[in-house]
């Protein structure tokens, strides 16, 4: 039985799941130490910069959930999907922190704590899904030779 090559879609879909489980989960643990440290305008503050760097990831993995290529394709992608999302969390943040009258400090550092905390969740998920290419191009790569070529016996022109 063969396996489903990936899509687009279905990797995209599944990599905006895991930046909202993250992005919840951080609020979760962070919700009663900001709330307790900054108040309640510091959660607010909270929730506005875990949205900012789980929408950033989101706008990386519109480049990083592309399909196809080779390995030093693949590469530069990736690389190029970590600095539009980089780029991203910083422009958003500083959108917020001139646009609104949310609190600066506990913004400031959400942003940077969900962004470090989505990087790495959404790391693992395209290190996997990068990996699983290489195997399959590997396996097509053998399946693609006739056992006539393998074994030397193909003609030669």
């Amino acid at each position: 039985m063969s396996e489903r090559k990936p899509t687009f879609a279905g990797r995209y879909v599944r990599l905006v799941l895991a930046g909202l489980a993250l992005g919840g989960l951080a609020a979760l643990v962070g919700y009663a130490p900001t709330l307790k440290i900054a108040g309640k305008t510091g959660v607010s503050a909270m929730y506005a910069g875990i949205s900012a760097a789980v929408v950033a990831g989101w706008l990386g993995g519109i480049v990083a959930c592309q399909t196809g290529g080779s390995g030093p394709e693949r590469i530069n992608r990736l690389l190029g999907a970590t600095a539009l999302r980089m780029f991203a969390a910083v422009g958003l943040a500083l959108a917020l922190v001139f646009a609104t009258e949310l609190s600066k400090k506990p913004l400031v550092l959400w942003v940077a704590l969900a962004y470090l905390i989505t990087l790495a969740g959404e790391t693992a998920l395209l290190v996997r899904w990068t990996r699983q290419d290489e195997s399959r191009n590997d396996s097509n790569a053998v399946e693609s030779i006739s056992p006539d070529k393998a074994a030397g016996n193909g003609k030669r022109k």
